[in-house]
């Protein structure tokens, strides 16, 4: 494919080595030469041909053709040699598909003949020349005196000449970000008398670094560490080829993206660290529609352009722990791990598929490009990497049968409940769009005298054809954010219509209304209201605002804040469902709450359940001690409502005296043209 090699090259064009890579049969299939004096691959004379054809010369023809054989059977051999009068340190080892197998060979070898011809000149003693060509300085200090003494080659890794070599000259010459972490290694291995090893890097007074490898040993006289003695092993170029090899591995060669095997091994990973969290992830296998007419109308070049630019794509939009990787052909596979419920990956997928229906701009065209995606989901569809894999490409397919630009869950029934969630979330859009919600309002009856005192406004939604339960739509919008706009239509709404039915009736109407845990952290949420409040013309004092408890309990500063200002507006603070939360009564007694509203969950279990009674007992004198109003919510039976009633509770709403109804109905109600219970 053209191009193939294109992420490679741009990735070795600075370092003077050579790339290649072979088949089973260890023809040359692939060379890349960014230097002038390389082992003699040129490209245009050697693909096809076989290695030993074109390693000439013993050892280095015999080194890598051995190497290139073990990489066959799975090993990974290093080695130097010499080439044409060229010193070079070179790697080979497997090349594998994105099944595993091994298809062939990758090898690297990397011109070091500068180096070695400046460590040579002047070399000295044996010693010296022997540190030379192994790249290995060496130092020793005396504690007592902190004097040092390096060799050498030490000097040539550092970039430096010690004129007085002290061990804390040695340790400023390390990089600051690897210091603590050789530090930690020398004092321990310093107190107990053992051998420290670690790996850090090198800061010449030039700016270049070196990796080196660094080991050493302490000598004790009566349990004192009195000298040491340390080397530096420098691994440069060998890292220098480990990172173009690990990148030739694992990674795709055009796109640069991982390719299946490291995938593979992130996924392993993934599952481990899902399992130990009890969380969940996803895998999405996706393939381009219709890729083959991009590639035979506009040629290669182009159809692998587009791949690039839609890896790119897919890298803005993946989130930094996720992966995306391609995996041949026109198909990428992307792992989202450390899900807390399957609607986190739709709501990824939305996102993804609105990145891709972008226009891709082309030479003479714009592309517009789609993709069917299959989804498998950890731990339903597989509890292992190899099956939710399989169950991903599975899902694919039938989401290919089924038509372009369309998805499938591995799961019918997962497919079925997500296919809901969309309608649902797309429906919840056009009608937040359209106004097509409405308020009803519940009364609340005051138990002394028995009378409609207030409402609770709730939101009902009207669908053609189905109305949705409240609580099925509410917890949708909070998840996909259309919340703060419904609940500022709620609020808007209300306070214009309490406003109008107070001014017809002659008499205070207390208002309820209800505040997500998103509007409530909105920072400009006091403003928000303090405007309503002044659009509508509503006494604020007729007002209270219900929030759970929940809500409350995710800043408990700001809450105070914020509720704070909300009392300085006028209106009053309820908390919803009471007695639900795990915090109740130690947040009660500083936050400026006005009422308590039962949850119903305790007054379905009164005359059944002792212990309901009690809590409701309880919290009734708690609240009334704190001097709060407390209101049940859910009464449904004369036997709720008698309880209710001899236990001092203030108000209740509920089926057994009316439901929640439009304003209209309402209206009657509170004039007396209406009956409750109705």
């Amino acid at each position: 494919m053209t191009g193939a090699f294109s992420t490679v090259e741009r990735f070795v064009t600075d370092l003077p080595a050579q790339v290649w890579t072979t088949d089973t049969d260890l023809r040359i299939t692939y060379t890349h030469e960014s230097s002038s004096q390389t082992l003699g691959l040129h490209e245009g004379d050697v693909l096809g041909v076989t290695s030993r054809e074109c390693f000439l010369g013993d050892p280095p023809g015999a080194n890598a053709i051995d190497a290139m054989r073990r990489a066959l059977i799975g090993e990974r051999t290093a080695f130097r040699t010499a080439w044409e009068g060229r010193s070079f340190y070179a790697r080979v080892e497997p090349l594998r598909d994105e099944n595993d197998h091994i298809v062939g060979t990758v090898g690297a070898a990397l011109d070091v003949t500068e180096d070695v011809a400046e460590r040579a000149v002047d070399g000295g003693s044996l010693l010296e020349t022997a540190q030379t060509l192994v790249h290995l300085g060496t130092w020793s200090a005396d504690l007592r005196t902190g004097a040092a003494i390096v060799s050498r080659e030490f000097e040539r890794i550092a970039g430096r000449q010690f004129a007085h070599p002290t061990t804390e000259a040695i340790v400023e010459a390390i990089h600051e970000d690897d210091r603590a972490a050789f530090l930690a290694a020398y004092e321990s291995a310093k107190s107990d008398g053992t051998r420290y090893d670690v790996q850090h890097r090198v800061v010449r007074p030039d700016g270049s670094i070196r990796e080196v490898r660094a080991q050493g040993a302490f000598s004790i006289e009566g349990g004192q560490a009195k000298a040491v003695i340390g080397t530096w092993l420098d691994v440069t170029d060998q890292m220098k080829l480990d990172r173009v090899l690990s990148r030739m591995t694992y990674h795709d060669q055009l796109t640069g993206l991982p390719n299946d095997t490291l995938l593979r091994d992130r996924l392993t990973r993934a599952i481990a660290r899902a399992r130990r969290n009890q969380t969940q992830l996803a895998i999405m296998s996706f393939e381009l529609d219709r890729f083959a007419d991009v590639s035979d109308t506009l040629g290669p070049t182009i159809a692998d352009r587009l791949l690039i630019e839609v890896g790119e794509r897919l890298g803005e939009t993946i989130r930094p722990t996720d992966t995306v990787a391609r995996r041949g052909g026109e198909q990428f596979t992307l792992l989202l791990p450390d899900l807390q419920e399957p609607s986190q990956a739709t709501a990824f997928l939305r996102r993804l598929r609105d990145r891709l229906r972008e226009p891709f701009h082309a030479p003479l065209r714009d592309l517009l490009v789609t993709a069917s995606v299959g989804i498998a989901l950890y731990p339903w569809d597989g509890e292992d990497g190899e099956t939710l894999l399989r169950s991903a490409s599975s899902a694919l397919h039938r989401s290919i049968e089924s038509g372009p630009d369309g998805f499938r869950y591995f799961s019918d029934s997962m497919h079925a409940a997500v296919i809901d969630r969309l309608t649902l979330d797309q429906d919840l859009r056009l009608a937040v769009d359209a106004n097509a919600f409405t308020l009803y309002y519940q009364p609340i009856v005051d138990f002394a005298s028995g009378e409609a005192v207030g409402c609770e406004a709730l939101l009902r939604w009207p669908r053609p054809g189905d109305a949705v339960p409240a609580g099925q739509f509410v917890a949708r919008a909070e998840q996909n954010g259309l919340i703060d706009s419904l609940g500022e239509f709620a609020m808007r709404t209300a306070f214009a219509q309490i406003n109008n039915l107070t001014s017809d009736l002659k008499r205070a109407v207390h208002l309820g209304v209800n505040v997500s845990a998103r509007q409530f952290l909105d920072p400009n949420f006091v403003g928000r209201v303090k405007l309503m409040l002044e659009e509508s013309a509503v006494d604020p004092r007729s007002v209270e605002l219900e929030l759970t408890e929940s809500a409350l309990l995710k800043d408990l500063e700001a809450t105070r804040t914020t509720l704070r200002e909300l009392r300085g507006l006028g209106v009053g603070i309820a908390i919803d469902d009471f007695g639900t939360g795990y915090n109740s009564l130690y947040y009660l007694k500083s936050l400026p709450v006005t009422t308590l509203k039962i949850d119903l969950c305790f007054v379905a279990d009164i005359g059944s359940d002792p212990n309901s009674e009690a809590i409701i007992l309880s919290v009734i004198a708690l609240a009334h001690r704190l001097g709060l109003r407390v209101v049940a919510e859910g009464v449904e039976t004369d036997a709720q409502h008698k309880f209710l009633r001899e236990a001092g509770c203030d108000a209740f709403q509920g089926f057994c005296f009316s439901p929640a109804i439009p304003l209209a109905d309402c209206r009657a109600l509170f004039t007396g043209a209406r009956s409750p219970g109705v």
